[in-house]
């Protein structure tokens, strides 16, 4: 898994790619709750080159969503491959973070 930073707006883009599984949590985990410590308004990790979530990855993002939350930033996905998609629907994750099909989405 590699992720590279990157700003739109106001907007913070975290573009993640390879599979994000168990092998890779640590590093997921640590990176995403950094740039969540110095509490963005909105932060958004864009999947477009992500094929494979396990279930403890996708624990983590909605932990990372219940803690934007918390102080009132907002918390997305962008380009989420279908396989990840049906999987986020199965822990209706889906329901609760918000999903953008592309950046023209984004506002």
């Amino acid at each position: 898994m590699e992720i590279q930073y990157k700003k739109l707006g106001d907007h913070i883009i975290l573009e993640l790619s390879g599979d994000i599984d168990y092998v890779c949590l640590t590093e997921f985990q640590n990176t995403i709750f950094n740039y969540i410590k110095e509490k963005p308004s909105s932060l958004i990790l864009d999947l477009k080159e992500t094929r494979y979530m396990d279930s403890s990855s996708i624990g983590l993002i909605v932990s990372a969503h219940k803690r934007m939350n918390s102080y009132g930033g907002k918390f997305g996905l962008l380009n989420v491959q279908d396989d990840v998609l049906l999987l986020l629907g199965m822990v209706a994750a889906d329901k609760i973070i918000k999903i953008y099909k592309d950046e023209t989405e984004i506002k």
